[in-house]
């Protein structure tokens, strides 16, 4: 980033918060953005914004820290609004000397990586995904929890959307297929209605997101975890009610466990098929994965007994009289 004399203009402002007593404005909880802070935060101009804090400053006898604090009627402090608006210069400012802002929630709930995300900023991510990786690289080093603490998972809005959810739901290819590269961890976490962003790209037959994820996952995803974060909510029955042969067959190849995941009604994919009459995937099921037509669900029930015409599944008692 070119200094042009900024660090000395920062340092300087800096100081002055040992000299600025606290007015009654600094000991409110929350202060309005100036104006004239808001307009220079539009524009990508990191020395127009430099002194429109000093404006600010002097005006209003406000400490850097203060200022630092002010946010719009909807809550948005001055980091949201450079990303919305795709300044990236001032964005790798802003995120170099006000690091916690990267953090900060508007009234939605979104931070900065929300708001460039569903506006689909990709350098102004790349820029708050590099500085957050560096606290991250740093925290672990020293050993230490503030990493962690600030961490993803507090990174969803108020209805549970992650950044890759903005992405996801606004279009935003080029932002969704980088954020599953860089933090595809993301991909599984669910929002306020149950669906993660691999969920929502099986339900949307979008193979080549659902390829991307599992490609790119970082450590093996058993039964239990999928378990937890699809929240009752089967990835390989969503591609049976869809129909869709050639997303079950890419699931199953990349996490063979997810066959055992249940859904909410305790029904397992042969279940699913079952019920919903898919034959197609029924056969494959059984042909391919050699599933046990005998396993009765949670509810008592027998796959056959869900009552779609497919070649018949013997009753366990028929199998155990074959077998012998």
């Amino acid at each position: 980033m070119h200094q042009n004399g900024r660090d000395e203009r920062m340092r300087k402002l800096l100081v002055k918060i040992n000299i600025i007593k606290h007015s009654h404005q600094q000991n409110q909880q929350e202060q309005f953005m100036d104006i004239m802070l808001y307009k220079a935060a539009q524009k990508d101009d990191v020395d127009s914004f430099i002194a429109a804090m000093e404006k600010v400053m002097e005006a209003n006898s406000l400490s850097l820290h203060n200022i630092s604090k002010q946010k719009t009627r909807i809550g948005n402090t001055f980091l949201h609004v450079a990303v919305s608006r795709g300044n990236e210069n001032l964005t790798s400012f802003i995120v170099f000397y006000f690091r916690d802002l990267i953090w900060v929630s508007n009234k939605r709930g979104n931070t900065a990586f929300h708001e460039a995300s569903r506006a689909g900023h990709l350098g102004c991510l790349e820029i708050l995904v590099r500085f957050e990786n560096y606290d991250e690289q740093l925290n672990k080093e020293y050993d230490t929890l503030r990493s962690w603490n600030k961490s993803r998972w507090r990174s969803k809005n108020k209805v549970g959307n992650t950044s890759l959810h903005e992405a996801f739901f606004n279009n935003q290819r080029k932002v969704v297929d980088y954020l599953i590269k860089s933090r595809v961890e993301e991909a599984y976490y669910v929002n306020n209605e149950g669906k993660s962003v691999l969920y929502l790209a099986v339900e949307a037959d979008m193979v080549d997101i659902v390829n991307s994820t599992l490609s790119n996952m970082v450590s093996d995803v058993n039964e239990k975890f999928m378990s937890l974060f699809t929240m009752g909510r089967s990835l390989i029955n969503v591609a049976l009610r869809r129909r869709n042969t050639v997303m079950l067959k890419e699931l199953l190849k990349k996490l063979p466990a997810l066959v055992h995941v249940v859904d909410e009604d305790g029904q397992n994919a042969l279940f699913y098929a079952v019920s919903t009459g898919y034959q197609d995937g029924l056969i494959w099921l059984i042909d391919e994965l050699k599933m046990d037509c005998s396993q009765m669900s949670s509810m008592g029930f027998f796959p056959c007994s869900r009552g779609i015409k497919v070649q018949p599944c013997p009753h366990p008692s028929e199998v155990d009289t074959n077998l012998s």
